[in-house]
């Protein structure tokens, strides 16, 4: 993640700085990227304020006393000859009370706090608002030790807030320590700080660009993406409910034929396809859309407990079963065109069991997923009897 905005608003203002060691100009402007010339001294990834609205930027390229920066705000204004002042700091993430729960853009500003500031629903360029709420505590309970005490590595610090107990076997208590957070440049994977980064932790969420332009959020890319604790977390999953590893077996399955089809499909059309494997492309966009993407805003999408999650995917890989069975079984007679023309009810009550909200109980949304579940089933039967 890209640098803190807190240390931003710390940093020394352009119209408070006195030193013209620290100033360059704007020498062209290029959406995001300007170049700044007499910038003698600037430093790879220093962190930069850039013309009169002091928006901030990040050198990324220097050549000779020209240096390159990707502004993080919108330039438009910029022009030539415009101050660019050197803060001699790198762009940074800070870490405290807050970070989890608040909501952020790329350069750590806290959204909300900005809405509430500007009452706009649009970040004004250049404002500038402390990342994290210093009214926030975490909680600890200091052992053995006392203001003043002499402490050394492998000594334990205390008792702190998020201690919890690991699921799986053996049983261990731990808390949080390291997240393990990298952006590789132009997306590559196989840069050497990410590679060394993946050797260390034992979860992968991959974020992915094209997503979040399509607006998919959480952006995770399900292909990519990975843990290694899955076998240890099978056990527990077996206690939960049994079906699930088999439902999100046959999820990931799907979802990576679609992936393999998408590239037919752009070769000779998507008509020319079996009937399978038409069903296995649209319930894959109901998979993407309806059950991988969510909305933070609201209340029954802003998180999925175990119960809703394993309701979902039971009825969307049910009717992905009965819909395939339905086509091989007839010989070719009942064709996927013909069960999206009978079923168009089933298809959009699948793709609005998101909007149940948790809060009614895990009982109630049981009962509503096996009520559709059944109904699947039944619909199914007649169709086929046609």
């Amino acid at each position: 993640m890209a640098g803190a905005m807190d240390l931003a608003a710390k940093l020394p203002k352009i119209r408070d700085e006195d030193n013209e060691g620290f100033f360059g100009s704007v020498y062209s402007v290029s959406g995001p990227v300007v170049v700044a010339e007499h910038m003698t001294g600037a430093a790879m990834f220093e962190l930069v304020r850039v013309g009169h609205y002091e928006l901030v930027g990040e050198v990324i390229k220097i050549d000779r006393d020209k240096a390159t920066i990707q502004v993080y705000e919108e330039t438009s204004g910029l022009t030539v000859g415009d101050p660019v002042m050197r803060t001699g700091k790198p762009l940074s993430v800070e870490l405290g009370p807050g970070l989890c729960g608040n909501i952020f853009d790329g350069i750590q500003r806290p959204l909300k706090a900005i809405q509430e500031i500007s009452n706009s629903i649009y970040i004004p360029r250049g404002i500038s608002t402390p990342a994290l709420d210093k009214s926030l505590d975490w909680e600890f309970t200091p052992v053995n030790f006392k203001v003043g005490d002499h402490v050394t590595g492998g000594d334990i610090y205390g008792i702190r807030a998020g201690k919890s107990v690991c699921i799986g076997n053996p049983r261990r208590e731990g808390s949080v320590s390291i997240v393990g957070a990298v952006s590789p440049p132009g997306g590559d994977y196989n840069d050497p700080v990410t590679l060394a980064t993946l050797n260390i932790v034992q979860v992968f969420w991959g974020l992915d660009k094209k997503l979040a332009q399509r607006k998919h959020f959480p952006s995770v890319n399900w292909s990519i993406s990975y843990s290694k604790y899955m076998k240890a977390l099978e056990p527990y999953y077996e206690s939960m409910d049994p079906e699930f590893i088999g439902l999100r077996t046959k999820c990931r399955e799907i979802l990576q034929q679609e992936e393999d089809l998408a590239e037919i499909v752009q070769l000779v059309g998507k008509s020319a396809l079996g009937e399978s494997d038409k069903i296995t492309l649209d319930i894959a966009k109901i998979i993407k859309e309806d059950f991988l993407q969510q909305n933070g805003y609201s209340s029954y999408d802003r998180y999925c407990p175990f119960f809703k999650t394993v309701g979902m995917l039971r009825n969307m890989m049910g009717f992905y079963d009965q819909a395939t069975h339905c086509v091989e079984a007839s010989s070719g007679l009942i064709t996927w065109a013909k069960i999206r023309e009978n079923m168009g009810d089933i298809l959009h009550k699948l793709s609005s069991m998101k909007f149940e909200d948790p809060s009614d109980g895990a009982e109630v949304l049981r009962e509503r997923y096996g009520k559709l579940g059944r109904e699947i089933e039944e619909r199914f039967r007649n169709i086929s009897d046609v």
